[in-house]
């Protein structure tokens, strides 16, 4: 099926410039077939509400969608090749590369989020870390001058 094929190229692109997405790409459980019945399933569920005219960046959007998401396609709606999305079909090499280079710009954008929470999750962790350390430092201090007035032994401070 040609749409079939169109999106497998693209996503097979996609995959080539992101390994982040290559590691959702390579899951046994999913398939192209079911990734167009997902997507045709969306767009079905659109023409249901009234919109008709449908981006070719939102057909690809919903390829990646199906593949970075935990989901399920119940039901579907298999798209044939004279069906709604003919545009698909017709992309250029420039419609294709820029979808890719979205592709590309959203797997960077999705990298560098990912980048700071793990680096947020690091200072927070370090943060913990040091008050912990502090706290223990200042029950020992405690535990310490507690000692010495327990002992009857004045400080320097006691005067």
């Amino acid at each position: 099926m040609e749409f079939e094929k169109i999106i497998q190229e693209y996503l097979d692109e996609l995959a080539k410039n992101s390994p982040e997405f290559a590691a959702k790409y390579s899951n046994q459980k999913k398939s192209i077939k079911e990734c167009c019945k997902f997507i045709g399933g969306e767009m079905h569920k659109k023409a249901s509400s009234g919109i008709i005219t449908v981006e070719d960046d939102e057909v690809y959007y919903l390829a990646r969608h199906y593949y970075e998401e935990d989901l399920e396609v119940k039901g579907g709606f298999t798209i044939n090749d004279n069906s709604f999305v003919h545009s698909v079909k017709e992309l250029s090499e420039e419609d294709k590369n820029k979808a890719i280079q979205k592709g590309k710009e959203l797997a960077e954008k999705e990298y560098k989020a990912a980048l700071e929470k793990a680096e947020q999750a690091a200072k927070e962790k370090e943060l913990t870390r040091l008050r912990k350390a502090e706290e223990k430092q200042k029950a020992k201090s405690e535990a310490e001058m507690a000692k010495i007035k327990e002992s009857g032994q004045m400080s320097l401070f006691d005067f």
